[in-house]
């Protein structure tokens, strides 16, 4: 474990110098570029994600938080001339747990993830700025990889204008695309469907078998009016159509294994500090519970240190 967060310690690191290099003053031979990465506002927002802490000592097992997210790089392909829609690949790996507590979300994916998206500017009265449809295949596990799935998740976001103060464009009425200062809500909503097999769990070594939920969610972000402060939301329901594991851990006795097909649910409020143009302080609420384990918890809190970063889009 300890390998495996130096190792994504070190190429974010890289990554950032990297990144940082290419957004110098520009000179004769840097005009021409623009820096790879730029700073993200959420983990929606961002391509490269890792928020969390690790501790460890000789005479004690380690001991961590880590929520990561991996989308980069991506490759884009245009969809038409005018650059309004386009075709996006990338990896993707998740890995969401926390060793330090009895119950955690438990969730590794790795897979791949592809994206059409269609510029919307004039759609719904200006208010949704473009729709994304994701298709995403790939691998899932637990922490300890007891409970191992395949899952394809389908579904599209709506991803709503930054609603703000307007101000007067130059035809005197008002834009609603202009802000006038750094108080904004960006809201997203997405729905779509999960398809796939649960190959083993901690009820049984053969699995559930097919697996088949409905999805909806909801991310976003709203600024204070400061460029170091800002709140975050992310909020996820699945409902199973067919029975599927849940686990709840008590804080003393043995677990409760459940199969069922009752709506799971799963809510993350964070506050984020920043500090400096990378890195953010990030106090979290989380309750509910992720795929494929459905460990439950119940009202953690934690404090750990962002990195957010998000392909450039003028590049």
């Amino acid at each position: 474990m300890i390998k495996v967060a130096t190792t994504l310690l070190v190429a974010i690191l890289a990554l950032v110098a990297s990144a940082s290099a290419q957004s110098q003053p520009a000179t004769p031979s840097t005009a021409q570029r623009e820096p790879a990465l730029v700073s993200a506002k959420d983990k929606s927002d961002a391509d490269i994600f890792l928020s969390g802490a690790l501790t460890s000592a000789s005479n004690a097992d380690t001991v961590y938080a880590w929520d990561v997210k991996w989308t980069y790089p991506k490759g884009e392909r245009s969809l038409d001339e005018g650059l309004n829609n386009t075709f996006v690949f990338s990896p993707r790996i998740e890995f969401t747990a926390n060793k330090g507590t009895n119950a955690n979300p438990d969730r590794i994916f790795a897979g791949g993830e592809t994206e059409l998206v269609f510029t919307t500017a004039n759609w719904a009265g200006g208010n949704v700025s473009w729709i994304s449809w994701f298709n995403t295949a790939g691998a899932e596990f637990d922490r300890d990889r007891v409970t191992k799935a395949f899952t394809y998740q389908s579904y599209g976001r709506f991803n709503f204008r930054t609603f703000a103060p307007s101000v007067t464009g130059s035809d005197g009425k008002p834009c609603t695309q202009c802000t006038s200062s750094s108080v904004a809500f960006v809201p997203r909503i997405e729905a779509g469907i999960e398809l796939g097999k649960n190959f083993e769990n901690k009820l049984s070594s053969d699995g559930s078998g097919a697996v088949t939920r409905l999805y909806a969610g909801a991310t976003g972000y709203y600024e204070f009016g400061v460029k170091w402060a800002r709140f975050s939301y992310s909020y996820q329901v699945r409902k199973p159509l067919r029975d599927e594991v849940f686990v709840m851990k008590p804080k003393s006795g043995d677990a409760v294994l459940l199969l069922d097909s009752k709506a799971r649910q799963y809510l993350e409020l964070s506050p984020i500090i920043q500090v400096g143009n990378w890195f953010a302080l990030k106090p979290t609420f989380k309750r509910g519970s992720l795929p494929p384990a459905f460990n439950y918890i119940d009202n953690e809190f934690s404090l750990s240190i962002q990195f957010a970063a998000k392909t450039n889009p003028a590049r």
